[in-house]
């Protein structure tokens, strides 16, 4: 991270970590982060997530013919622009843009500016198919969150043929023109195998990595998700050889102690305590 960057983020997490203190003394519920959600669209077809029926129908429930129609129906930037304007003035201090994959947004440009210009922090959400487009924008955002799920048969078993390739692409041009990167990566029976392949690939970018397993699905997904959901003792293994790589890898962002936690998990992994 260079010199700016660093200033940068420092000035930005610092607004947030007052804001959080704030809040707190005055025992007021504050919106300190918000997640918004330029578009529903995605090129990307991941076998486990919610966004790809939105171009699906057919077997949906009444409520999920809703929310496709809520999904296909984005905002406008001047509508962007005020949702962003009052979540500010109410204290937020942390905006995500996820989806849908927000880089397909229209506006996107635009958005990010809009945000930035407030000196918060800003995290991007991307399967980096389009940033070689936005490279400007993709500069702005406090940080790059970017999904790859491993080698390119792993990956592209969860994430669809053709995916590794453009993501492996955008990671290295998002890197290249100094964004702030880190890699997210859900894991399932087909990619289980590659927690050490993905944390080398980060050492060697140094960049960071994020693991998560794949706990749950919408309705529409929940047959494909199935045969590739690990079980409770598959998890807790999976968590036991992330905490040794924790160990020997700084890359790793996950942190010892949420580790142990889910290694010891006292209920069903995806119930709520």
């Amino acid at each position: 991270m260079n010199r700016h960057n660093l200033a940068r983020d420092i000035l930005q997490k610092g607004r947030l970590y007052r804001g959080l203190i704030k809040a707190q003394r005055n025992k007021k519920p504050v919106p300190l982060i918000a997640n918004l959600y330029p578009t529903g669209a995605c090129q990307a077809r991941c076998v486990y997530c919610y966004v790809p029926m939105v171009g699906e129908y057919d077997n949906l429930t009444t409520e999920q013919k809703k929310q496709k129609k809520s999904l296909e129906r984005e905002f406008t930037f001047e509508e962007w622009k005020q949702v962003i304007d009052d979540l500010y003035d109410r204290g937020t201090r942390r905006f995500g843009l996820i989806g849908g994959e927000p880089l397909i947004y229209h506006k996107i440009d635009e958005m990010i500016e809009h945000i930035s210009s407030k000196n918060v922090f800003l995290l991007l959400s991307t399967n980096a198919f389009l940033i070689e487009k936005h490279l400007d924008a993709v500069k702005a955002a406090g940080e790059v969150a970017i999904s790859l799920d491993g080698d390119m048969e792993g990956n592209d078993k969860n994430r669809g043929k053709g995916y590794f390739e453009q993501a492996v692409k955008g990671i290295d041009r998002a890197i290249e023109i100094g964004a702030r990167v880190r890699l997210l990566a859900v894991v399932t029976r087909h990619n289980i195998d590659q927690i050490d392949w993905l944390t080398k690939f980060a050492e060697e970018r140094n960049i960071y990595i994020t693991f998560s397993p794949l706990l749950d699905a919408p309705d529409s997904r929940q047959e494909s998700a199935e045969s590739i959901r690990l079980d409770d003792e598959e998890i807790r293994e999976f968590f036991k050889k992330l905490k040794d790589v924790k160990k020997k890898s700084m890359r790793v962002v996950n942190s010892v102690e949420s580790l142990d936690y889910m290694i010891h998990y006292p209920i069903k992994y995806g119930d709520i305590i």
